[in-house]
């Protein structure tokens, strides 16, 4: 709504005038508006000399006009930030302790499980660790009667650059006993072939000094296939046990082992000549002859055996303390023993 001010007297005369004869035309300036009949009262006259746009003046009993709340600009949202997604964090164990890895190879070998002891080798245990009674894995294998993880550790060792037959395979624990020596006391075949393969000394001995071929021969007297196995070493006609200094002739004698008699008269050496040793004597001067009429016998076995040693010339004559070997027959119960003896060699007519 337009204020309008008064600039003179005669004009505000006239407005007077024009309002107490009704006339509102009059109250309209050139190009204004008439001015509302309530707002007549409002108009405040100014004088000219200060003539300035009239200020209008709130009427009594009007409602304040509402105040509006300043405009506050839209909060623009946080922008999103990128989610940065962190790979997990891989869990890497702790590397056992050294005697633990060793440990579980050799458990590994004493259970046979090939697997275990693959990854005891690849975490970093000692292929030739020992336990607190120098059982190495391979002993271990072999005491439990193991044959693949007996062929695994051979072929492990192999791989590694070891010098097999003098350095490992052949070494003993605190008890002297060797790979071999164990697997001739079980007469597992298999095991005692894969270890004379890799270097295994067939002409070794036991903890009691025996010889393999006489441990075999007395504990697997059937098994002729691990006999043979051991009769292929070169020093099994003369090799001696190291407390009686029994030969495996003496000992085959002794159990009556007819085959096993036959076998070793047969043996010959590398330039064809016949390796006989009938007549060497144990500790207590006994020949295997002598052996073969004392003790407990099968006198057809015996027959048999006196007959072999006589024929690859064992001597019949020799004396064990004033003692023929027909008196040993004699003080024995062997009197067809000690006929056979007697006979042997004579002619019919020598014959009593």
């Amino acid at each position: 709504m337009k204020i309008h001010g008064l600039v003179d007297e005669k004009r505000r005369a006239e407005l007077k005038a024009a309002l107490k004869k009704g006339d509102y035309g009059a109250l309209v300036r050139k190009g204004g508006e008439p001015m509302p009949p309530d707002e007549k009262k409002t108009v405040v006259a100014i004088p000219a000399k200060d003539a300035l746009t009239p200020i209008p003046v709130k009427p009594v009993g009007q409602p304040a006009l509402p105040i509006q709340p300043p405009v506050q600009p839209p909060v623009q949202p946080p922008a999103p930030q990128p989610v940065v997604i962190q790979p997990p964090q891989q869990f890497v164990p702790a590397k056992p302790p050294q005697h633990v890895l060793d440990r579980d190879f050799l458990d590994a070998a004493k259970a046979g499980d090939i697997q275990k002891a693959e990854a005891a080798l690849r975490a970093g245990a000692r292929f030739f660790t020992k336990d607190q009674d120098e059982n190495d894995a391979l002993i271990l294998a072999v005491k439990f009667n193991h044959p693949l993880m007996v062929a695994f550790l051979i072929q492990e060792s192999g791989a590694r650059g070891r010098i097999t037959p003098s350095s490992w395979v052949n070494a003993v624990n605190l008890a002297r006993e060797s790979a071999m020596s164990i697997a001739v006391e079980q007469g597992n075949l298999e095991i005692c072939k894969l270890l004379k393969a890799a270097g295994a000394f067939i002409d070794g001995t036991n903890p009691e000094g025996h010889t393999h071929l006489m441990v075999a021969a007395f504990r697997h007297p059937q098994d002729t296939m691990l006999l043979e196995l051991f009769l292929e070493g070169e020093t099994c006609v003369y090799s001696k046990s190291e407390k009686e200094e029994y030969t495996a002739l003496m000992v085959a004698a002794k159990i009556d082992h007819a085959w096993l008699v036959d076998r070793i008269l047969q043996k010959i050496d590398r330039a064809g000549r016949k390796l006989v040793g009938v007549d060497i004597r144990d500790r207590d001067g006994f020949t295997a002859l002598m052996h073969a009429v004392s003790g407990e016998h099968n006198e057809t076995m015996q027959s048999d055996i006196i007959r072999r040693l006589l024929e690859a010339g064992a001597d019949k004559k020799v004396i064990y303390d004033t003692k023929t070997i027909e008196d040993i027959a004699i003080e024995n119960g062997y009197f067809d023993a000690a006929k056979q003896i007697h006979r042997y060699g004579r002619k019919w007519w020598q014959v009593w």
